[in-house]
């Protein structure tokens, strides 16, 4: 399993590595892909898809600004608006949409 966490808010790695996932800081869940990219998330999605070779339709993306989700959208990555900021609801949403997603991607496959 790969996860990238990214964050504009997070402005220090002090911060990074205070915040806690399963009993490990940021930083020891995701390694060098904890990043702070300010400016174009589009841009952003670019750089990490250059960085790992991931395709962007293997991407999960989640914000709570809607042009964010829009233009990463755009890109192929499955892209989640939480206005109110991550939740349950939010992540069950993209993991579904992700999941469909990728069943329709095998099928055509299938069909090629």
């Amino acid at each position: 399993d790969l996860h990238v966490c990214k964050s504009r808010y997070v402005s220090s790695d002090e911060r990074k590595d205070s915040i806690a996932h399963n009993n490990k800081t940021l930083r020891q869940s995701v390694g060098d892909l904890a990043e702070i990219y300010t400016g174009s998330k589009r841009n952003h999605f670019e750089s990490l898809r250059l960085r790992t070779k991931i395709p962007f339709s293997d991407m999960l993306f989640f914000d709570n600004e809607k042009v964010n989700v829009t233009e990463v959208g755009q890109l192929g990555v499955v892209s989640i608006h939480c206005s109110g900021g991550m939740s349950q609801g939010a992540w069950e949403e993209g993991l579904r949409t992700f999941a469909e997603n990728a069943k329709r991607r095998r099928a055509k496959q299938a069909k090629d």
